[in-house]
């Protein structure tokens, strides 16, 4: 009885022992929490731009460097619900690669705070964040409406008001969609007001103002330009192009073209007719005006060389 006992107690001394092992052989860095930083505090681009930078995740004691089997990592910001980029996959060595996500919306001119999180995907591993934002700060891209006037010899509706847009918006990313707001007046009177759409990579747009211009008047027009929703936010326009017309006043000649507007040779047919009625008209007066004395002369000298001679 001695002996099972004896056996008995050295089989659970030995269990104690194999537990105690057992629980001493969990890993070390069970519940461990990496670091987790960006490696720049701040990055500048301009609006529509791109920009690199590395999240770089510390392992803790115990822990092999980070690599791909450590999970992912998000990116989120401070002004943009959700999260901004997803899935952000570890490379070996614990760095992570943050640029501008081509699928989602781009950021407006002004500051935005980023914050990197860590997605385990190993057991013993903890969800954390980066304490220290990184600051992204996006400026503005420069786009000037252009108005110019274009006059195209021959054209009946010419001149034409030539809308276009240049700036470091149109250099940088193309020309964006919008909407021109195009006015004209003269003497403080309106005579135009009309929208114009344009898509986003179109050419200049262009409007007929013949229908405005008069002889000796002066039209001024003025041209604004909204970009769309989508790209307002990261544009700085400049104010409203504004352009005159002065239309100098018909000269005699003009005028008489403008007022008699027939065909060439109907003008020349009557010029002939006209001339030659003048020409008539002259020679009626001057043979109105011939002295009587030669008309009694030849009626005399007439009647003489009819009467005959009579000799005694």
């Amino acid at each position: 009885m001695t002996a099972v006992r004896f056996a008995a107690a050295a089989l659970l001394a030995t269990i104690g022992t194999f537990g105690l092992t057992a629980i001493a052989a969990e890993p070390a860095h069970a519940d461990s929490t990496p670091a987790i930083a960006f490696n720049a505090q701040e990055v500048t681009t301009p609006f529509g731009g791109d920009w690199l930078v590395e999240v770089h995740l510390t392992a803790p004691e115990g822990w092999a460097a980070a690599d791909a089997a450590w999970g992912t990592v998000d990116i989120q910001l401070d002004d943009v619900p959700g999260t901004y980029s997803a899935g952000l996959p570890i490379v070996r060595g614990g760095v992570v690669y943050f640029a501008r996500p081509a699928s989602a919306p781009l950021l407006p001119a002004g500051e935005h705070r980023a914050t990197a999180v860590f997605r385990p995907s190993t057991p013993g591993l903890l969800e954390t964040q980066t304490a220290a934002p990184l600051v992204i700060t996006v400026t503005p891209l420069a786009l000037s409406p252009e108005l110019e006037m274009i006059d195209v010899p021959g054209d009946a509706r010419s001149p034409y008001a030539e809308l276009s847009l240049k700036g470091e918006y149109v250099a940088s990313l193309g020309t964006p969609a919008g909407s021109w707001s195009l006015t004209a007046e003269r003497d403080g009177a309106e005579l135009l007001q009309t929208t114009v759409e344009v898509e986003a990579g179109e050419g200049p747009a262009t409007v007929s103002l013949s229908e405005f211009t008069k002889p000796g008047t002066t039209v001024v027009v003025r041209a604004e330009f909204t970009p769309d929703a989508a790209v307002s936010p990261g544009v700085e326009a400049t104010t409203t192009s504004e352009r005159e017309i002065v239309t100098p006043a018909l000269t005699p000649a003009e005028w008489l073209s403008r007022a008699i507007a027939v065909p060439w040779w109907l003008a020349a047919v009557v010029l002939v007719v006209v001339v030659g009625s003048v020409v008539a008209a002259v020679l009626v007066v001057v043979r109105k005006k011939r002295p009587p004395s030669e008309s009694v002369e030849r009626e005399v000298a007439g009647t003489s060389a009819s009467t005959p001679t009579v000799e005694p």
